[in-house]
């Protein structure tokens, strides 16, 4: 039987390479947050376009809607593609479809300079904590979810950025989790850094999970 994927962990980063790191993950957030307010303007065009080859009702045609859907969101995931809906396509008091303009806004970027409290993904939730020089990483247990959120352009983003950093005594760590393996025991998928390089699991407690069992859901 194979389990579900999962994965969690704080990095202790040196203070030398906090500031690389944060806009690292920054500038990653911040282009796939412009990459989404594209898609939803693509998205508004091609309903826009429907509507003048069809008529007023084009948007009461589920069909012809879905073919638009499934036009534009290959490639996207479900939590990103419902963003990029609810910025072009919102409903009237009477339950009817209605375009709407995708602003800015509806895709808010972040500083470079300042840390976000938490980067909204889909998948996975990441942290970076200022005062702390710590990275928070999490993903939700779920069948195919280390893969799907490893493979995010933020997440990307950032283990390319760990991956160059010079680590120094003190920081580092580990992330624990299961890649869905045919065991629901957790272990440690990646180490970091001198903290990371000593850690040894019979120090902690092992996590199991139940099959079928979920983490409690994080805000992505």
């Amino acid at each position: 039987m194979e389990y579900s994927s999962f994965e969690s962990g704080t990095i202790k980063i040196p203070g030398k390479e906090w500031k690389g790191l944060r806009e690292a993950v920054a500038d990653a957030f911040n282009a796939h947050q412009r990459a989404l307010l594209l898609h939803a303007k693509r998205l508004r065009k091609r309903l826009l376009a429907l509507k003048a080859e069809k008529g007023s009702k084009a948007l009461d045609d589920s069909r012809a809607v879905r073919d638009v859907v499934l036009e534009l969101a290959g490639g996207c995931a479900d939590a990103d593609w419902e963003r990029v809906w609810a910025a072009a396509v919102c409903r009237d008091e009477k339950g009817k479809l209605r375009l709407r303009a995708p602003k800015a806004r509806d895709f808010a970027e972040v500083s470079r300079s300042r840390c976000a409290p938490e980067y909204g993904c889909s998948g996975f939730k990441l942290s970076l904590g200022k005062s702390t020089k710590t990275v928070t990483w999490g993903v939700p247990q779920d069948h195919g979810a280390l893969e799907h959120a490893r493979g995010h352009p933020v997440a990307r983003a950032l283990f390319e950025k760990l991956g160059t950093i010079l680590w120094v005594r003190g920081t580092g760590g580990v992330l624990l989790g299961n890649k869905g393996e045919l065991s629901p025991d957790a272990y440690v998928t990646q180490r970091f850094g001198p903290l990371g390089a000593r850690f040894t699991l019979k120090r902690h407690r092992t996590h199991k999970l139940s099959p079928g069992r979920r983490q409690p859901a994080a805000r992505l």
